[in-house]
């Protein structure tokens, strides 16, 4: 297939789905970033939620150019921006604000900015726009080259986001690896391999970790093992919290207790609107429950009910944006799309996993509604490529890959403007 831009006919129409979802959780976000600063009428409420409101504007109008825009067309800059993103990475590393022993701020010309959410969707970008072309019947040499080139152009931003540390987000990039890797058309043998590999490394990792925090008799020794496989001080303290080797209710387990309380004070309908105590009475801190503890806010004042129709706005993103992939015109736009929705998904599951106890404690946020001005923008940016990719589809051209019919299938002809 040709490498220039193909005469295209738009769809007329954008993905409608996709359009009434992406603003309903804009707003959901903003009434509970809301809530999460209101403690009482006597008190002024936060002003995280104006803050946000002007980060959703900004959002709004990067996906809006992103719609217009012909994602085909960034194929001139994917390698530029992944660059400039890497070198972000960088200076976050050497003259980032530091906070808690983390460096994962740059102020920027005077803009504040967490570099790791732009580096996450500029990565996709790279692997849709610069991954060599895979036939399904490859020799085992050019499915190497495949997977060497996957690696290389995630390593890079996952060893950088992981070095601030932020590691809950640099591991967001594996399952968009993955989901890239099975869509560029790479070897159920090789797929199974990586699968095999990732089970063994993660069960010895797991397991050593495990065994490290059981450990209590040695708990120097355990320490220094726990450290050496990677993990800070703080890593080393969520981990035993949550295999019970270390409980805490009243100092370091608080935000998790307290979440998982606010969960289940919700009951099937919740609270009611700014009625949730857990988070009026600072039981849920304050400076988390606009963040990364958003959910158990709405779980509270919304309760399962509320929960509910929240996941579900995810689920109905996640498979627009796979759908979209299964009906892209050309190769770039499945991997961009299944990259995308990939590190979406993962954000969604670990950030509510989290709240409800079933993994340790991270900083991912809820993308579009947890407070932060990085990964809304960004997020809104890489949800407006999906929709280009989607009214772009009018023309399907078929190529050599994991979905579509045989090179040898039929093309369907462009449907002609009326």
């Amino acid at each position: 297939m040709s490498r220039g831009i193909p005469a295209t006919v738009e769809s007329r129409y954008p993905n409608w789905p996709l359009l009434i979802a992406v603003p309903t959780l804009l707003v959901i976000g903003e009434l509970f970033i809301f809530s999460a600063g209101y403690v009482g009428p006597d008190w002024p409420v936060q002003p995280l939620y104006r803050q946000q409101l002007k980060w959703s504007l900004l959002g709004m109008f990067c996906h809006a150019g992103c719609v217009l825009c012909d994602y085909r067309r960034l194929r001139a800059i994917s390698v530029a921006g992944y660059a400039v993103c890497l070198l972000l990475l960088v200076l976050t590393l050497v003259a980032g604000e530091s906070i808690g022993g983390a460096r994962r701020w740059l102020d920027l010309l005077g803009l504040r900015m967490q570099p790791a959410e732009a580096a996450k969707l500029a990565t996709v970008l790279a692997l849709a726009y610069c991954l060599p072309a895979m036939p399904g019947t490859a020799p085992i040499r050019e499915q190497l080259r495949l997977l060497f080139s996957t690696a290389l152009i995630v390593g890079f931003p996952f060893l950088l986001i992981a070095k601030e540390p932020a590691l809950g987000n640099a591991l967001t990039l594996v399952p968009a690896a993955v989901a890239v890797l099975y869509v560029a058309g790479l070897s159920w043998r090789f797929m199974g391999a990586i699968v095999l590999s990732a089970l063994l490394v993660g069960g010895i990792w797991v397991g050593g970790a495990g065994l490290a925090v059981k450990a209590q008799h040695q708990e120097i020794t355990a320490e220094r093992l726990l450290q050496r496989m990677g993990l800070r001080s703080y890593q080393v303290d969520r981990l035993k919290r949550f295999l019970g080797s270390s409980r805490d209710p009243r100092g370091r387990d608080w935000n998790s207790e307290q979440s998982k309380i606010a969960v289940a004070v919700g009951g099937w309908c919740g609270t009611g609107f700014l009625g949730g105590k857990q988070k009026q009475l600072g039981y849920v801190p304050r400076p988390v429950a606009p963040t990364e503890f958003i959910f158990a806010v709405i779980c509270e004042e919304a309760g399962f009910m509320g929960a509910t129709i929240v996941i579900f706005l995810y689920l109905v993103v996640i498979a627009t944006g796979l759908l979209t992939a299964l009906q892209a015109e050309d190769r770039e736009g499945r991997l961009l799309c299944v990259g995308i929705v990939a590190i979406l998904f993962a954000h969604v599951v670990v950030n509510i996993a989290m709240i409800i106890g079933l993994l340790p404690i991270t900083g991912l946020p809820l993308p579009l509604l947890s407070y932060g001005g990085s990964c809304t923008i960004t997020t809104l940016t890489a949800l407006g490529l999906i929709q280009s990719v989607w009214r772009r589809s009018g023309e399907r051209v078929y190529d050599d890959c994991a979905w579509g019919p045989s090179p040898s299938a039929p093309v369907r002809a462009p449907t002609p403007a009326s």
